[in-house]
């Protein structure tokens, strides 16, 4: 018979590789719109423009110096191949 402490740590690892499993792609949501945009997408945007059904997929950002421009998109659907993307292009600061 195996000892109680080893019971309770198998439990305990199924139950975090459980929630893990079930919470990874909200906290892959999370980063991606942290990481799009500089960070700069505020959280209630992110949210009004992605259905609620579906999950961050990508994020790209683009700046061009000599041009003076950027510009950056969140991509959302399947992590293979985005369905449907939102963008965020801030203004530029000091024009």
């Amino acid at each position: 018979m195996l000892p109680r402490w080893v019971k309770v740590g198998v439990v305990a690892a199924v139950v975090l590789a459980a929630v893990g499993y079930w919470a990874k792609p909200y906290a892959d949501d999370w980063w991606l719109a942290r990481q799009a945009c500089g960070g700069a997408m505020p959280d209630e945007a992110v949210d009004k423009l992605i259905p609620g059904d579906q999950h961050l997929a990508s994020e790209y950002e683009y700046v061009s110096k000599e041009l003076g421009t950027y510009s950056c998109a969140l991509s959302y659907g399947s992590r293979k191949a985005g369905r449907g993307a939102c963008s965020c292009v801030p203004r530029r600061r000091g024009a």
